[in-house]
């Protein structure tokens, strides 16, 4: 896992310092090694910061080349699947120099061409240089796990895996003038949407290809959501979960580097840890967070699991001082504004103490089973005349009810916000003193595939919880938390061998009505505590409404909406709500780190 950045500017007198300004920018993502390729007179620069993972060893460092110095690669992430491409290309005559995956990709690419990145299970963001035919690549992993921003014009290309990097280039970048109104509305940045004008992420399962000489592009898709429907039968769908989970978690395991499991005591990471000590054996790490206010503590139901499996168990506490003490880094650590992210953020802090480096997340469990409530709302709600959210909202002085006028668009859109903003339209405007019209034009911006007509209403719901939220929110947060402390987070729910297998069930089955997750249960629960998989739903959260209310803080960060520090004050509205504006008035937008 690394960190990249790279650029194509035939102008600019200051290439090679810009370059090293960006790797630099990044160093907390890469603190193992570092490296540049910037030829005297080219246009063309590539960066990498790296942590080291797989092949510890300094013939594993990047920028890579090949033999012939043709390509040259800076790669940030993992290809689980990349031992069996190489014996596949030492097959066709390669021979290979080091033990990454780094240098698999490199020949991959030179017999495959673009159509290699179809054949990688992993996460990445690739940058190759095809110095012969004068092409630059860029490529994102098929459920956008790890980032890429880039900024092209017509004459220039700037590209980096973190937002901080074009910010340490002064007067290159200006502010996206919108993007506090899309933090309101989300409480995050929905994709392609970035803090600076004209920097957009790469989107996942995509690869751009730039001709270096006229600066030309194209948009090459290798990954398509494709739903068959071929398993009919319950506990044909239970066998092939089970199965392709476990291939998917022992796949995640591969790593030179200290390795662990986040334990919540959830379904998800209760499935994962079980997996994963069956493939890994006694020496399994298992990492909990948990707190002295016991409506938020999962203690109890970590140490069930934990007793079944005998895995070295490792449990904090966090306390309100502490969370206090490192807010500040937690804005130091946010490369984009996120009102999620703190848990993560402590909970890797804690690894990273304790010397690990891989941990594996159950991230992405619940858009692919079903797992939110806005499932089961969204089956209620989809029998209702929207004429009837639109009046709701404008009766009403309720929050929660004035989103539902979102639902004019008509789209998924606007069927994801009536469900999940942060704000309505007419609060967003008064809250930045914005009397234009367009607001609800802006997500217009944000653009859902064709397909999106033949899926249906679970479908469509598991593409917007995957797409929105958990790319925008869930995915980001747990990059730049995870690598602010140097510590790789893995999704083995994401595998895209997996996804393509569960795509072959039967909605219905996929995505069962009565209990959230009921396939994944029924997959599972002969290997869990019952209580595990019986109990309520409860998110990874941190007591942040007593918390936030503490004078410490408030008096801390600049808030200038009093009414609204009112109402959370006295219980009249959500904490996500009051953190949100503290965010978007405290956020550095252009890091100089």
């Amino acid at each position: 896992m690394c960190r990249i950045a790279g650029i194509i500017d035939y102008d600019s007198k200051t290439i090679q310092q810009d370059i090293l300004f960006m790797r630099d920018a990044m160093h907390r993502g890469g603190p193992d090694q570092y490296g540049v390729f910037c030829p005297i007179d080219s246009p063309v620069a590539l960066a990498h910061r790296r942590l080291s993972i797989i092949d510890l060893s300094d013939a594993a460092k990047q920028p890579m080349e090949d033999a012939e110095s043709k390509l040259v690669i800076s790669f940030n992430g993992e290809i689980y699947n990349y031992l069996i491409l190489k014996e596949d290309l030492k097959d066709k005559g390669f021979k290979f120099k080091t033990n990454s995956d780094t240098e698999v990709i490199l020949y991959a690419y030179k017999y495959w061409g673009k159509y290699c990145f179809s054949r990688f299970i992993g996460m990445f963001a690739i940058a190759i240089y095809d110095i012969q035919n004068k092409h630059l690549l860029l490529a994102r992993d098929h459920a956008g796990i790890k980032p890429l921003y880039y900024y092209l014009k017509s004459d220039q290309l700037y590209f980096a895996s973190e937002m901080r990097a074009f910010g340490v280039l002064k007067n290159k970048f200006v502010e996206n003038a919108n993007w506090k109104a899309y933090f309101l509305m989300f409480g995050y940045l929905p994709e392609p949407i970035t803090t600076l004008k004209d920097v957009y992420t790469l989107k996942s399962g995509t690869c751009m290809i730039v001709n270096t000489a006229n600066f030309s592009s194209e948009i090459y898709s290798f990954h398509k959501e494709e739903y068959s429907c071929q398993i009919t039968k319950q506990d044909e769908a239970i066998h092939l979960v089970k199965q392709q989970l476990h291939n998917a978690v022992k796949r995640h395991l591969i790593a030179d580097a200290p390795l662990a499991v986040f334990l919540s005591g959830g379904l998800d990471s209760s499935i994962l840890s079980h997996l994963a000590k069956n493939i890994y054996g006694n020496e399994l790490i298992t990492i909990a967070m948990n707190f002295k206010e016991y409506e938020y503590s999962e203690a109890y139901y970590q140490q069930l699991l934990v007793r079944k499996l005998k895995t070295k168990h490792q449990s904090f506490v966090l306390s309100q001082k502490e969370f206090m003490d490192g807010i500040d880094d937690v804005f130091n650590a946010m490369d984009q504004p996120t009102t999620d992210g703190m848990n993560t953020y402590f909970i890797c802090k804690y690894a990273k103490s304790l010397g690990v480096k891989v941990v594996l997340s159950g991230i992405g469990a619940d858009e692919v089973f079903g797992g939110y409530p806005s499932f089961s709302k969204s089956r209620k709600w989809n029998h209702i005349d929207r004429v009837i959210f639109n009046a709701i909202a404008r009766l009403s002085s309720n929050y929660k009810h004035k989103k539902m006028a979102f639902a004019s668009r008509n789209d998924i859109i606007g069927d994801y916000l009536i469900s999940r903003a942060y704000f309505s339209i007419p609060e967003i405007k008064a809250i930045l003193n914005d009397n234009s019209n367009s607001l609800n034009a802006l997500l217009d911006a944000i653009m859902a595939p064709s397909e999106l007509g033949n899926y249906n209403l679970a479908q469509r719901i598991s593409f917007m919880e995957s797409n929105y939220y958990m790319k925008g929110q869930l995915l980001k947060d747990a990059d730049m938390m995870g690598m602010w402390h140097g510590v790789e987070i893995r999704v083995p729910f994401l595998d895209s061998e997996l996804l393509t297998n569960l795509k072959t069930i039967k909605p219905n089955l996929l995505f069962m009505q009565k209990v959230p997750k009921q396939l994944l249960m029924n997959a599972f629960k002969n290997d869990l505590p019952a209580e595990i998989y019986e109990r309520k739903k409860m998110g990874f959260l941190l007591p942040f409404a007593n918390w936030m209310k503490s004078p410490d803080l408030q008096s801390k960060y600049t808030f200038p909406n009093a009414n609204l520090a009112a109402q959370f004050n006295a219980g009249k509205t959500n904490w996500s709500r009051y953190w949100s504006n503290i965010v978007m008035h405290n956020f550095k937008n252009l890091h100089t780190v």
